[in-house]
């Protein structure tokens, strides 16, 4: 077992799912960083980066909650997918959308976002 598997499982056993506050939306969403490691391992190994309820196969995520993923190194790389979970959680739920178009909207959002986040560093 390489080091990389090693230290998966060591944080998975011992940190469970570790849920994290980020922010809270004014509707009453509750954004969580959260053990991906422990999500794939004990939800669904289908579990990558974020999620929602609406999502098909991410029921075990509560209606009121967005998951994101602990891996991020990037604080725009996170922002930039938290959008897009948001995003796709209000047309899904709201909008009563489907998914793939749901999902296809919110990638524009948040390429839009990863898009001036770039333009920024270059200004910088």
């Amino acid at each position: 077992m390489n080091w990389y598997n090693q230290y998966n499982q060591y944080k998975t056993a011992n940190f469970g799912l570790n849920k994290k506050l980020i922010f809270k939306l004014k509707d009453g969403t509750k954004i969580y960083e959260v053990n991906g490691n422990y999500a794939r391992d004990v939800y669904t190994d289908e579990y990558v980066l974020g999620g929602h309820h609406y999502k098909s196969g991410y029921e075990f995520i509560p209606e009121d909650e967005v998951w994101m993923d602990d891996c991020y190194k990037d604080k725009d790389d996170r922002d930039a997918d938290i959008l897009h979970e948001i995003k796709e959680r209000h047309l899904m739920k709201n909008k009563k959308m489907e998914y793939d178009p749901a999902h296809d909207e919110a990638a524009k959002a948040e390429k839009r976002l990863r898009d001036k986040y770039k333009k920024m560093r270059e200004n910088s």
